[in-house]
């Protein structure tokens, strides 16, 4: 344990050395207000170009007075309002980008599901028309509107649809996985390239401590990468519109349970890259292929992140709950929409503390072999 110790002090003094390690580690609280304050201001503050194309249907008149006066008094949004008895077959055609429904207490804002525009054009409208219900509501009326969002077919859709939870979880990830991707090539292949490997294998020191020592510094900049993403989320809150559905730590369902399956979800994540990019740089015979290597892992897992944010790939079979990585990813993708279940984070993080193991086996086996110079 005290090598593994001296190892870790030796591994985090030449990085902290490096300028650009720095502002790679410092790059989530540099970037994400940037971002997040711009992704805000695209959807609130912009004027369109065009006039939206809506209907509107009520069963009750003072719920629909309440809209009309919502559009009259934003002079952001530029809408047109269509009278029609059909406004399915409106919406099929792209007569109009959406409409609106009201009914039983109930808004539900229809977009076209084969238009980006109309899910773009949509959200930015229920938005905005959330903002100026909690501005417009009273104590009393609390709650009074029960708002969603729906696809043609009236059934209803998570936050995945909304451009922001598509957007965020990749950008999350990728601000998180960067420094590992960034740092991790050069533990091993690096060192093997400058020759300074063979000296340390060389110099009495325990190979199962050198392997534990440069991981353990991996993940502990992994833990402050991830510190420092939030932080840069809980700076952006300062700069944005409190109410604003993107800034409840940009999760739908705003839970305690959602919060800590999307912080495990991460480090376990960050766990599993530390361990996986750790074993590709050992195996690698120079830096370039370790960094070719981790590319492909890194640009793997945000791919997959993209397709399940997109919907491309959903957890429909059994099968997938089993497969590591990717059944971390639904986790993560289903904690930051807040439909995380406890049944599928814990087989989540069983099946990926298995597949760690085996990570850390084979990383433990190959380091005590001769190949590792």
């Amino acid at each position: 344990m005290k090598e593994s110790i001296i190892i870790l002090k030796k591994e985090l003094l030449e990085i902290f050395r490096d300028k650009t390690c720095i502002f790679i580690l410092l790059m989530p609280i540099l970037t994400l207000p940037i971002f997040i304050i711009g992704l805000n201001t695209l959807k609130t503050n912009t004027h369109p170009t065009s006039t939206t194309n809506i209907c509107i249907q009520s069963d009750s008149e003072q719920s629909k007075n309440l809209f009309n006066q919502f559009i009259s008094e934003n002079n952001t949004l530029r809408v047109h309002i269509i009278d029609s008895s059909n406004p399915d077959k409106l919406l099929q055609n792209g007569d109009i980008t959406c409409y609106i429904a009201i009914y039983n207490q109930n808004i539900d804002f229809i977009y076209n599901s084969n238009s980006y525009a109309s899910l773009l054009e949509t959200t930015k409208l229920g938005d905005s028309f959330q903002k100026f219900y909690n501005t417009a509501l009273s104590e009393s009326q609390e709650n009074i509107l029960q708002m969603n969002l729906k696809d043609e077919n009236h059934i209803l859709v998570d936050a995945t649809s909304s451009i922001s939870n598509i957007i965020l979880p990749i950008l999350l990830l990728t601000l998180i996985l960067k420094s590992i991707i960034t740092f991790s090539s050069d533990l091993f292949a690096g060192e093997r390239e400058r020759k300074t490997l063979e000296l340390l294998l060389l110099s009495g020191v325990n190979r199962k401590s050198i392997y534990f020592g440069k991981t353990l510094t991996l993940f502990l900049l992994s833990l402050l990468n991830l510190l420092l993403t939030f932080l840069g989320f809980f700076i952006s809150s300062f700069f944005t519109d409190s109410k604003s559905a993107q800034l409840k730590f940009m999760i739908v369902g705003n839970t305690n349970f959602n919060i800590a399956g999307m912080i495990l979800t991460l480090i376990f994540l960050s766990v599993i890259a530390v361990f996986l990019t750790s074993t590709t740089s050992m195996i690698s015979r120079n830096l370039r292929a370790s960094q070719s290597f981790n590319s492909i892992i890194f640009l793997g897992i945000i791919g997959t992140t993209a397709l399940v944010s997109l919907g491309f790939i959903q957890c429909h079979s059994l099968f997938f709950k089993f497969i590591p990585i990717l059944n971390l990813i639904f986790c993560f993708n289903h904690s930051f929409i807040g439909i995380i279940t406890i049944s599928e984070l814990l087989l989540g993080l069983f099946t990926n503390i298995l597949f760690i193991l085996l990570l850390i086996f084979i990383g433990i086996r190959y380091i005590n072999t001769e190949k590792i110079l």
